[in-house]
Parts: C-alpha cells; structure tokens; sequence
C-alpha cells in the first residue's frame, strides 16, 4: 500500500473550478435572501468581507494563522488569619452553605427566555401522564422546556401516534418492564430518551443507556449534551478506556451512563459491589435483538439477567427493529411487548435480476411483478447499470450502496467517479473542495487517492478501513448532501444513522452466506428521509441463480434470539464467577436457580442449565479459582463457595480467566526483566488476545520493521525471544518455528502501537505495516481500554504487581490520543480524534474552557467543514466536561466541610466554656 500523493489537479482541474465559481455567482444573484429554515451542514462563515473561489478554497495552506482565543482572567484574593475558634466555625460555616447554595444553580449564563412551544405547537401538548413519580409538567410528565429543545436540537415539533400511544401505555407509566419494536428510522430512540429523563427528573434516579458500539456511543453523549445543561443531569461516557469504575457518587445531580455492552456489564459489578444498584433506575437496551449474536449477545444477556435478580425494582427497557420471538424475549424480560408496523415515509422495495426491475409485493403469489428495464452503458465495467441507478437520483437526492466487502466499496465509488456525467462536479462544487480540505486537514496534508477522485462526483466509500474522523466528515457531507452516494459496508446499517432516498444492495449475500430477512430489513430501511421524501426505495441486485434463496428469506421471518450464554464458555465462566464474587449466589444450587429463572438460556433449554453449571463450577474449582468457604473434603450443589484473588482480580477487570492466567505469567515474568528504556515492553503486554488472534502479517514486512529497531526496542525484542536468527528466517518470507505465532503477532502490534506512541502520521504506519488506518485507530482504542482493565487487575491481585498499576496509570489516556499534550484536554470530548483536536487547538480554542465559552457560530468560521449542530455540540460537550468536573469539586468540598464540622464539634465539646460553645455551633 503506497501513501497517495499530494498532485490537487486530480480533485479539481481549472475548468472544473471556473464553472463552480460561475455557479456560485449565479446562485447568489438569483438569491435576495439566505432561506433559514435549513442551515447547510458545511456553511462558511457569513461574515467574510469576500468569499473565497474554489480555487482559492483549494490552495488555502493548511495551517492558517488565526488570533487566539484568551482564557479568562481569574482574580485571587487573599484571606485574613482569624483569632478564634469560633471565628474558624463561623466561616466555615459560610463557605459551606455558599458551596451549598451555589449546588442547584446552573454553571452557566441562563439563556434568553424563548416562545413557550407548547402554545406555539398545540398538538404536543399532552395530559399529566405522571403515575409513581412527581410531574413537572404537562409533556408525560417532563417540564415544558423539553418541547423546546426537542424542537431545537432534534427538529421534533410533532410525535408520531404510536410515539404517544405507546408513552401513554399503563405499564410503561407503571414503570414495568417493557419492549418495544418499530421499523428502522420509525423514531424508537426519542421515546426511549424521553423515558430516560423522565426517571432523572421526575424520580431522581441515575440510568443507563447501552448502545452496541463505541462511536454510537460518543455520538449519543454529544447529542444529550445540550438536554443535560439545560435540564440539569450529567452525562457520562462509559466507552474503550473512558469511564470511572465505580462510579462517582453524586450528590445533587443525576446522572445517565453512556455505555457499550462490555462497559455497562463492568458498570453493573461495580455498583453492585458497593451496594449502590438502588440509584440506577432504569436500563434501556438499544438493539435488543443482539442478545442472539454470538459472542456479545452471551455478555448482554448477563447484563440484563443480572439487573433482574439484583435490582428488580430497576426498570429495563429494550427495542429493536428486527426480532423475531419477541414475546420470547418479552418473557425472558419478564416484559409487557409494544409492536408497530409503522415507518414515517413509504418504502418501495424492487428486486433487480439482470435488466428486470421488478417490485416486491409480499401480498401478492406471484411476489414478484415487473416494473421496468435499466439497460447498463457499460456492460463490461457496469454489468449492473449502478451508474443508471445512482444517476436517477443523484445528485439532487441521495444514494446508499452496501457492497460485500471493503475493497468492492472503494471499487464501486471509483467505477461510479469514471462513469457519472462531469456535471456532477458542479453540484455543490465550493463545499466539495471543502470537504476534501478538511480531510486533507485530518490526514495531515494527505488524502487517499480514491476519494481525491471520487469526491468531485459527490461520490465516496465508508467502511472501518478509514479513521472515525474520516467517517465523521463523510457522514457530514452525505447529510448536508454534498455527498450523493456512499458505498458502503452492512456495519453501516447498524452503527449509522443515515437516511438516503433510495437504497441498493449489490448482492444477497454477505460474505458467502445469504441474508437474512432482519440483515434485509435493517438495509432496507435507511431508504426514505423522514421531512424530505415523499417515498424511500430499495433496489436488491441478484443473479437469476439466485432468486429461489432471495424468495425464501424474502418470505421468512424475523431471525429468533437465541441464547448464546451456553456457546460462550468465557462469558459464562465470567457470569458465574461475578455471581459468587458479588454474594449472588454462592453454591451451585442457587447458581442453578439463577440461571432457570433469570436467563434466556433457562427459558429456551432449562435442561442445559445444571450441565453449564457443573462444568463451569467444576472447571474453575479445579484451578483454584474458586475455593470452599469451610473445609469440606467434597464439593456438593449446596457447599458454599467463594473466589479466590486471581479470580477476584479477574472479575474486577473484566478478563477471561484464560487471559487472566495468561497476563499474571507474562506480568510475572516482566517483573524479573522489563525494559522501561522505551514504552514498546508495556505496550506488548497490554495487547489484547483477541486483536492477537486475528492479526496477519506479511514476514518480509515485518523482518523490515525489526532492522529499523532501535538499540533500546531491540532489548526489549530480545527479552520475549525476538533474536537476529529470527530476523533472518523472516527476510526469507518465512515464518520462525522457534517462536509462536502469537508472540509475532503481539509484537508485531506492539511496533505499531509504538510507532503510533512516538506521533508518527498515520498514514505512514498505515503504509509501514501494512495495516488499513481505520484498524490502527481501532487498535489503540482497544489497547487502551485493556490497559485499564490491567490497572485495576494489577490493583486488586493481592501479589507484587502493584508497580504496573503505577506504570499503567498514565497509558490509557496516552494511547487514546496519542497526540501532543498540548491537545490532549481538547480530546477529551465525546469523538473528537487528534485532527479534530489540532483543529480547535490551532483556531484558539485550546483548552475545554476556552471550547465552553465559544460562539458556535464563530467557532464555524474558524474551523474548515465544521457543521453548525457539531460546533453547538462541541460546545454543549464541552460545558458538560466542566460541570461535571465542578460536581466533583463541590461534592469533595463537601466531605472536606463535613469532617471539618464534626472535627470542630469534638473539639468544642472537650473545651472548658462548653456551654458557650454549644450555644455558638447551635
């Protein structure tokens, strides 16, 4: 893989630039007034003395100098030594009921009081829906402001009836478990979200929000951002390395905890173990219907089977488009069930088999009926007329293309960028040469050479092989539709939400195996944009040898949960481990109980259930795992247990006992010969199996890394058996006997991850390694989430590790960002990357005090291809940050006067005066 070069004219030639700019000026003439009513997501600054050409765009330099933003000035002022003890108490007592007074107001300047929606909109105003909790207001509950903002963040100035139907039902106003199924794009999150601040607010409870990926995960802590400081909670993120464990105990505001499944599962023991479930008051689980997939479906079915035996008073709410036993899981939830075939623009769906378009229609036999033909121009390169297709809708509407794989992607786009008409390059032409400099911006001067020719036609590709900034720009762009056509992977079905007027699948399959009809279903139903199009459409492009399977999953059901718990050995280990960890059950009678009564694994196959717990239990007491609570020669079904600390630790950590017998090994095995003369020793050891298993590497590559050690990193390869016989059996193109695979491959990443620790560009490790840039960054996130979970192993084995939780504590944060420390602060913000950060750093925007105090609109100005909602986002996240981090402040503050107060009240009590005394504190 070569790093492209930096040649501009194949973006943009000169006649391409002057029809842009004669396009500009025709647009403004033609225009008196900037219509206001939709904001484009990538608008320049309106207050330029002069607009740029896209030439001018084009050559801007990358680095622009700009005026600093100041921080603040902050006066100090010196205190006066007070005389007497009851001078001390009196101030103290001032201090305090300040510091307390000031806990229920806002951080922030209030804002401009606004047009109260609810006259403005009479069709949201609802009756007081508030049962079991106190309403403040007339919204289910929830104070009338929250119309505003729904208005003025999420555009939402209507719900749809099932969203009414389905909040004013009697098990959910009776706060009973509850799961709910809507159609993709149906609108399931925003009742979700009004739940979620009903139990803050109303009831004064903290939640949990559990979202399948990280990325969804930031996304979503930067969207309720701007809810929370206006409503008065936190948001925290619980995803990768981010995240405290446990949590901090707040005094005066709720919190909802933003988490992935694996982070919520951590979130759950460690609350449980502090005794404190009683403060989560509900749990809403988004695509509940993972519970079925392998590997992850086993941790979240933990998750919620936890909760339930627990903290049965926690309310837990799931949804999903695609499930097909619902009222099994709905069971297994011991849930009330709420469905709706409703979707908020009508789908046309079509089925394309060589020039034939025909429409689907499940209600008639036939299934299939003929619409039309759509005769390719390019039979050869084009077989499937995707020119045509796309051409009929773009670049005015929008077009989504799910291909197999991630080289067919960046395939289609280039096929799409050589055919579509050179028109296309006028359409939205300024903001096209926008989007390119700020990816050029993010990629530090460079852009892949496939979108540097397929951006010009609104076209380009998004799969996991690009950086999460890059995927961040290009959604961008497809919303504010400067993009017209993205091809992209079926990941992008379930992690994004992105709408387009018409949807095509460029096969039935995925991989080798067909779709199934909920894989069809989630694809399907991004086509349609709710306010925008009239109708969505989706195009299925199949072979004529094909079309018997496509009828069949066509004509299928939903795909059925099933329980993964019994085919995830590691995940069940774990479960039962934590359950004897956390006082839940401690024999394998209760363990047996546990799991008939509070899995889907012992509603779907009880007689499984006492084989799974005997295996495990045995397995783990073997081991030494778990140990017996009284001598007792035999371990019976009722013979107490408890774990031992290499269990405990694992547990505490979140690692697999496998992985946690592997690491003590290696970390005891360091201890006696680690090398700290550069970071590469730690960084091998906090690679993670799974990133191990599944890395390949090329040996010539790889034997060309290891000549380039330096003398420091070569000590360390040494150590773990790395030696120059080695190096030579690699330059051969082979792979060593003399050392195992998973050691290549651990170090192999180790060298990576160095490289990515010393600053180098990405692209240049991209192109050393051999390594797709979005897999590097996928790499470090993954590192630095295992290198906390080894801090807190190290923590809480009772042995000699305790000198690696001093090394790891400042890993995560480093590995996580892997930029300069000057932009390290601004990285704390919800996704936002070090390009992002170098951006708001290099605008004047360096510290997130200085972010919190912007005027997003200014903010816009400053920084290239910045939408309007990220800046206010930004901003939102920002100030966020900061409350929270006063929360802190004033929650410590408080302690501190608390032992103060009875420090003082003994003293006083032991002094001779002590009536005099008792009077004063009184």
């Amino acid at each position: 893989m070569s790093v492209p070069g930096d040649d501009e004219s194949l973006i943009f030639d000169e006649s391409d630039l002057q029809a842009i700019d004669e396009m500009e000026q025709r647009s403004q003439q033609s225009q008196k007034t900037i219509p206001c009513s939709k904001v484009s997501v990538l608008k320049r600054k309106s207050d330029s003395p002069s607009k740029a050409t896209a030439a001018e765009t084009l050559k801007r330099p990358l680095v622009d100098s700009s005026t600093n933003n100041s921080s603040p000035s902050s006066g100090s002022g010196g205190g006066t030594t007070q005389d007497s003890q009851n001078s001390i108490f009196a101030f103290g007592q001032d201090l305090q009921q300040i510091l307390l007074s000031n806990a229920n107001k806002s951080l922030l300047l209030e804002t401009p009081k606004r047009k109260n929606l609810l006259d403005m909109v009479p069709s949201l105003r609802t009756q007081d829906c508030s049962v079991g909790f106190e309403s403040l207001g007339s919204f289910y509950g929830l104070p009338d402001r929250v119309l505003e903002l729904l208005k003025e963040h999420k555009g939402v100035d209507k719900l749809y009836d099932w969203q009414t139907e389905c909040l004013g039902l009697r098990s959910v106003l009776e706060r009973k478990n509850f799961i709910y199924s809507i159609s993709t794009s149906g609108g399931k999150t925003l009742v979700a979200e009004i739940l979620l601040f009903r139990e803050m607010l109303c009831r004064k409870k903290n939640t949990i929000l559990v979202l399948p990926y990280v990325s969804i995960v930031q996304e979503k802590v930067r969207s309720l951002s701007p809810f929370a400081l206006e409503m008065n909670f936190l948001v925290e993120e619980y995803a990768a390395g981010k995240g405290i464990l446990p949590p901090k105990k707040r005094l005066w505001k709720n919190v909802v905890f933003v988490a992935t499944i694996e982070k919520a599962l951590a979130l759950f023991n460690s609350l449980a173990e502090e005794k404190r479930l009683h403060e989560i008051g509900m749990v809403v689980v988004d695509e509940i219907h993972m519970i079925g997939e392998a590997g992850r479906g086993a941790v979240l079915e933990s998750l919620i089977a936890k909760f339930m035996f627990s903290s049965p008073e926690t309310q837990i709410v799931g949804m999903s488009a695609t499930i097909g036993n619902l009222t099994e899981v709905a069971s297994f939830l011991r849930a009330e069930v709420y469905s709706k075939e409703f979707r908020p623009v009508v789908l046309h769906e079509f089925l394309k088999v060589n020039n034939n378009v025909l429409a689907i229609n499940d209600k008639s036999d036939e299934h299939f009926v003929q619409t039309r033909n759509v005769l390719s121009d390019d039979k050869r390169n084009d077989p499937d007329g995707l020119k045509v297709l796309v051409a009929e809708v773009a670049p005015s509407k929008s077009c989504l293309i799910f291909c197999a794989t991630k080289k067919n992607c960046e395939n289609v786009a280039m096929l799409l960028a050589k055919s579509l008409d050179k028109s296309m390059k006028c359409f939205k032409g300024l903001k096209k040469v926008e989007l390119y400099h700020a990816l050029k911006e993010e990629g530090s001067g460079v852009v892949c050479d496939v979108l540097k020719r397929t951006i010009p036609y609104g076209v380009a590709y998004h799969h996991s092989g690009l950086t999460m900034n890059e995927r961040n720009l290009l959604e961008e762009g497809f919303r504010a539709g400067v993009l017209c056509c993205l091809c992209c992977t079926s990941t992008l079905a379930a992690g994004v939400n992105l709408p387009a007027k018409r949807v095509i699948l460029r096969s039935p399959k995925i991989g080798r195996d067909y779709l199934t009809l909920s894989q069809y279903k989630q694809m399907t139903g991004r086509a349609g944009r709710a306010g925008m199009d009239d109708a969505g459409e989706s195009i299925l492009i199949c072979q004529e040898s094909e079309l018997e399977e496509v009828k069949r999953f066509l004509r299928s059901g939903m795909t059925w949960c099933h329980s993964q718990l019994g085919n995830t050995p590691s995940v069940a280990e774990g479960l039962i481990l934590s359950l004897i960890g956390l006082d839940l059950a401690t024999s394998c009678q209760q363990l047996c109980h546990f799991l008939r009564q509070f899995t889907l694994l012992g509603l779907q196959s009880g007689q499984e259930v006492e084989q799974l717990v005997e295996k495990v239990v045995a397995e783990l007491y073997k081991n030494q795992v778990l140990v017996l609570k009284e001598d007792s020669p035999l371990l019976e079904d009722t013979s107490e247990l408890k774990v031992s600390p290499l269990g405990r630790a694992a547990m505490k950590a979140n690692l697999t006992m496998d992985h946690a017998k592997t690491l003590l090994n290696d970390l005891s095995q360091a201890q006696g010969a680690l090398n700290l003369l550069s970071p590469l020793h730690l960084l091998y050891l906090i690679i993670s199996p799974e990133r191990v298993e599944s890395n390949r590497f090329s040996a010539v590559v790889f034997a060309n890394v290891l000549l380039k050690l330096s003398s420091n990193d070569k000590k360390t390869a040494e150590l773990i058996g790395i030696t120059e016989g080695v190096i030579s059996t690699l330059m051969r193109g082979c792979k060593p006997k003399s050392v195992p695979d998973c050691v290549l491959n651990r170090f192999y990443l180790a060298l990576l991850l160095s490289a990515m620790w010393d600053g180098q560009m990405i692209w240049n490790v991209s192109d050393k390694f051999d390594i797709p840039r979005g897999d590097i960054q996928s790499l470090m996130v993954a590192s630095a989430s295992q290198a906390s979970n080894i801090k807190t192993f190290c923590q809480e084995y009772e042995g000699s590790l305790w000198c690696f939780h001093s090394l790891l504590t400042k890993i995560c944060d480093r590995l996580s960002h892997c930029g300069s420390s000057e932009i390290m602060e601004l990285m704390e913000l919800p996704a936002v990357k070090k390009g992002r950060a170098q951006q708001l750093f290099k605008a004047g925007y360096k510290t997130l005090l200085d972010v919190a105090s912007a005027n997003p609109k200014e903010m816009v100005g400053k920084i290239e291809h910045l939408p309007t909602k990220v800046a206010n986002q930004l901003v939102s996240s920002a100030k966020m940050l900061l409350m929270e981090k006063a929360e802190s402040l004033r929650e410590e503050a408080e302690i501190v006067f608390g032992s103060m107060k009875e420090q003082l009240l003994e003293s006083f009590s032991q002094s001779p005066n002590r009536t005099m005394n008792q009077s004063v504190l009184l």
